[in-house]
């Protein structure tokens, strides 16, 4: 019997936003930058471009030792998964956060 379980996989190409950095969060570390993607579309003849900004986490299990490779600019192509988590700040305003969680990649550049 088959369930309706769905399918959550991204795959993206665009440039390093911002350099690589690494955080620490549930006793393991994570590599985090953003990635920019633009598509182009024509409308009422007119070319435009719309930009958009990713939030990418990678383990550092995979990209270790390779760390200041992910620097501003460079182009690359990630496989990976969206996830969204919630916190609720000081002010007691929940807020959402959704990354792309990689789990291959490679650099195009």
């Amino acid at each position: 019997m088959m369930t309706n379980s769905g399918i959550n996989k991204v795959f993206l190409v665009g440039n390093i936003g911002k350099d690589g950095r690494l955080h620490d969060y549930k006793q393991q570390q994570f590599l985090h930058f953003t990635l920019i993607t633009d598509e182009s579309f024509k409308k009422s003849g007119e070319k435009l471009t719309h930009t958009e900004c990713h939030n990418i986490k990678i383990p550092a299990s995979l990209v270790d030792p390779v760390v200041d490779s992910f620097n501003k600019g460079r182009l690359i192509y990630i496989e990976g998964k969206i996830q969204t988590q919630s916190s609720i700040d000081d002010a007691g305003v929940k807020r959402y956060k959704t990354e792309v969680c990689v789990y291959q990649y490679r650099f195009l550049n």
